[in-house]
This record gives C-alpha cells, sequence and structure tokens, in this order.
C-alpha cells in the first residue's frame, strides 16, 4: 500500500476467490505442442525397444551365411561412433571342413570401423590391394570368433565381407552419434 491505497487485482474474481487469468487460446495451443510430444516420446521409446537405435531389439542384428553353410556371420546393423562393435562368426559343425577357414575383409570397411582385432587370433592374416584375409585353422572351427571394431566415423557404412572364397558382400552398417 502506498499512501493509504489499496492493492486492486485487474482480472475479476469469480465466487470471491483468488482471481487467476487464463488464456484459453494459447492453452489449447500448449495442448496441442503436448500431444505432439508425447507421439514424439512414443516413437523414440518404440524405436529404441526395437532396436532401431542400437544394441536389442528385433531390427539391430543382421545374418551373413556362407554359401556352404560351414558359416554364419552375426552383426550389428546399427553402431554408435565410439563404442565397441562385434561380429561373431558361427561355425557350423556339420558344415565344418578340414581345412582352413578364411574370411575376407575390405580395405575400407576395416579402416571407417575400426578394425581393431579377433578373438582367438587368426593364424595368419593377408593383406593384398582390396582388403585383409583372415585365416583360421580348421581346429579353432568349433567355436564362435569374435571380430572387434570401433568406429572411426558416423553415417551408413558398408561392411565388405566374404566367406571362404564367396562372392564379396556388401552389409550396411547404421553408425550413430
Amino acid at each position: 500500500m502506498i499512501d493509504g491505497e489499496k492493492v486492486s487485482d485487474t482480472v475479476g474474481k469469480v465466487n470471491d476467490e483468488v482471481a487467476v487469468g487464463e488464456d484459453l487460446r494459447f492453452q489449447e495451443r500448449w495442448w496441442i505442442v503436448e500431444r505432439a510430444l508425447w507421439v514424439v516420446f512414443l516413437l523414440v521409446i518404440a524405436a529404441g525397444v526395437s532396436g532401431i537405435l542400437g544394441r536389442g531389439g528385433v531390427f539391430s542384428r543382421g545374418y551373413f551365411a556362407a554359401p556352404d553353410g560351414s558359416c554364419t556371420v552375426e552383426y550389428e546393423r546399427v553402431a554408435h561412433f565410439g563404442t565397441p562393435l562385434r561380429l561373431i562368426l558361427h561355425f557350423n559343425p556339420a558344415g565344418q571342413q578340414q581345412h582352413d577357414f578364411a574370411l575376407w575383409m575390405g580395405r575400407e570397411s576395416a579402416r571407417e570401423l575400426g578394425f581393431q582385432r579377433s578373438i582367438p587370433a587368426p593364424a595368419n592374416a593377408v593383406l593384398d590391394d582390396d582388403g585383409e584375409t583372415l585365416l583360421f585353422p580348421a581346429a579353432e572351427q568349433h567355436g564362435d570368433v569374435v571380430l572387434m571394431m570401433q568406429p572411426a566415423t558416423f553415417g551408413r557404412l558398408h561392411l565388405q565381407l566374404a566367406i571362404a572364397g564367396s562372392e564379396r558382400a556388401d552389409l550396411p552398417i547404421i553408425v550413430l552419434p
């Protein structure tokens, strides 16, 4: 109160209660924004659960098989920049042969996807102009071989592989930031 003046409210009171101003037009627009954000959040949750955003879910893994059925490659279709990426070679005991197993990987694939190591280590590795061939002895074909990578860039990359002399396969991998 200044000089005995009474403080007044510019918004009218209803039933002698505290008056709260409202802008119904603004409120309705805000409700529309809220509903749109709910839809966006639900889509992000659904994408995460389905595997579109990374590990886990139906869409996160891809498979590639050797033509003779001796090996299947399980790879991650969606990866994240700077985080480990695994490629798992599953050897089929029924399709095993008594000779060494060869896996060829393209040079650009190895560079962009940051090939680091193989567990267990290959018996031999041969470099050529196009890429690298990893040779695994027949004795080690009873288990899985894991190739570890760490993507050095993001975007849509292509993993170029060939198993045991088959035609080269171009497997798409999306690397998210």
